[in-house]
């Protein structure tokens, strides 16, 4: 099944003859009408042109700045008691973003809300825990 469906998504197989392999294969009518359902969106999505993909090498800290560069961010949020070294590490070589200072992650947590809402632009702010989340958000109110 799954080479009919790899051959469906590259278009080597017609709707047509994607169900009469599944037939073939066993499947009944409404269960390969099901899968080729759900593979319906993916078949008919857009090929992404190999200009537009950028492949990068890095370390991780190295992976997520490119990935901000990417998406618009201009400046990353910091507090100096996150453990953020890695990222850091990369934004120094990378003049396209600027690295601001809170004194406290509430106040890093305003500051990058703040400036989102203000501008309509992306920011990036790097938290310690998921579920401190709540305990900084209260500075938004």
């Amino acid at each position: 099944m799954r080479d009919l469906v790899m051959r469906y998504l590259s278009h080597d197989l017609t709707r047509r003859s994607f169900l009469r392999s599944m037939a073939a294969a066993g499947f009944t009518l409404t269960a390969a009408e099901s899968v080729l359902e759900s593979l319906t969106p993916l078949a008919q999505a857009q090929s992404v042109p190999p200009e537009t993909v950028k492949m990068i090498e890095g370390t991780g800290g190295e992976l997520l700045v490119q990935q901000l560069i990417a998406a618009g961010t201009k400046y990353f949020f910091y507090c100096n008691s996150s453990p953020t070294g890695p990222i850091l590490d990369a934004l120094v070589d990378t003049p396209e973003i600027k690295i601001i200072i809170g004194t406290s992650e509430n106040i890093t947590m305003a500051l990058a809300c703040g400036y989102s809402l203000a501008t309509g632009q992306p920011s990036a702010r790097k938290l310690l825990r998921t579920w401190s989340y709540a305990r900084r958000s209260h500075s938004l109110e």
